[in-house]
């Protein structure tokens, strides 16, 4: 408790920011917290204004601040339906954009529960005012040598809301979301260093799942992979492509010439695009290959975390399997959770016209 009373008067700042279309349900209790950052429904903010740092009455901000614009209906917290907040130890302008910055974090974190959920043909964008409008796309072809030309116009993300509730919740039984969450939020004890990989390949994984742009996306998804797979002296060499054919080899019982043939290709296209820029022949089916990867990878290191409990103990348990396999040795599996890639003529179509791919 000493602890708590220390860190509230350290930080005496509260910093809040509409997150635009993303609802959180009352099956939900109408919040969540990421790490720092505790995402509330509006309705509930009044209610618990003083847990959260506001000392004042919401109504009586309200007369403070938007008493000149009454007529117009301005109010607090009336932007959009949900809202972050986050500690901060003072109201600079630096402060503010490195706790925006860890808000965006969160939020990444929170996208992430749409992997495997939602497929990318129908991710729901939500987050800060950049995904509060949808996005439309245009195309003029003109004849130059006539007076004839075409139009067509596509919505390229439309306004939808991301629901938190319990159908959500229940979707998200097997997901690595949950795992990843009490692993952040610290019910999870588990090593400082090996917290912060997890977290960059669940942002990385994300942002790659947000990503309509192919490349990007490609690449997005391998730097989760390398967060979590690069060996102790940094380098990025053939070892991660044989970790993941070993480990992988060991989710599906040692049947991992499935996976073997995927990580190869994979792995080769990786190296033509950072090492020769050749970005032509990366495709929708790639992309959606390179998600089952790094979700699969997500899903089991979250919970199996007796056993990796840091990178280190990731790469050499990746080393045994490989050895026991050359010996023909049976390697003892606790329960995973495994599932292949979902990839369909019709989703790829979708997604390619989504896209632009």
């Amino acid at each position: 408790m000493a602890q708590k009373n220390k860190e509230h008067k350290r930080s005496n700042w509260l910093l809040s920011v509409p997150v635009y279309n993303l609802i959180i349900d009352k099956d939900l209790n109408r919040e969540i917290r990421i790490g720092a950052v505790t995402f509330v429904d509006k309705t509930k903010i009044p209610y618990i204004r003083k847990r959260l740092g506001i000392q004042n009455k919401i109504s009586e901000i309200n007369d403070w601040i938007y008493k000149p614009f009454k007529p117009l209906g301005l109010k607090i917290f009336n932007d959009c339906e949900t809202y972050a907040f986050i500690r901060c130890s003072n109201k600079t302008q630096s402060e503010a954009k490195a706790l925006i910055r860890i808000i965006r974090e969160s939020i990444w974190i929170l996208a992430s529960s749409q992997i495997r959920l939602r497929g990318r043909e129908n991710l729901v964008l939500f987050g800060l005012p950049e995904h509060a409008a949808a996005l439309g796309d245009e195309v003029y072809i003109f004849d130059t040598l006539g007076d004839s030309s075409t139009y067509t116009n596509k919505l390229a993300s439309q306004v939808q809301e991301y629901y938190l509730d319990r159908t959500w919740k229940n979707f998200l039984e097997n997901h690595f979301f949950f795992p990843i969450l009490r692993i952040l939020n610290d019910n999870v004890a588990i090593n400082r260093q090996w917290k912060a990989k997890l977290k960059q390949a669940t942002i990385f994984a994300a942002k790659s799942y947000y990503s309509t742009d192919k490349e990007t996306a490609f690449l997005y998804d391998w730097i989760a992979i390398e967060s979590l797979l690069k060996t102790g002296s940094g380098k990025i060499d053939r070892t991660i492509a044989d970790h993941l054919i070993a480990l992988f080899g060991w989710l599906t019982e040692e049947d991992g010439s499935y996976w073997e043939n995927i990580v190869e290709k994979l792995w080769g296209k990786r190296n033509d695009f950072v090492h020769r820029g050749i970005i032509l022949d990366i495709t929708a089916e790639d992309i959606l290959e390179a998600d089952a990867i790094v979700y699969n990878l997500l899903r089991n290191l979250s919970r199996l975390t007796k056993i990796f409990h840091n990178q280190k103990s990731l790469n050499d348990f990746a080393e045994t399997v490989k050895a026991q396999k050359i010996l023909n040795i049976k390697i003892k599996r606790p329960r995973l959770y495994y599932q292949k890639p979902n990839i369909t003529k019709r989703t790829i179509e979708k997604l390619e016209l989504k896209n632009g791919w």
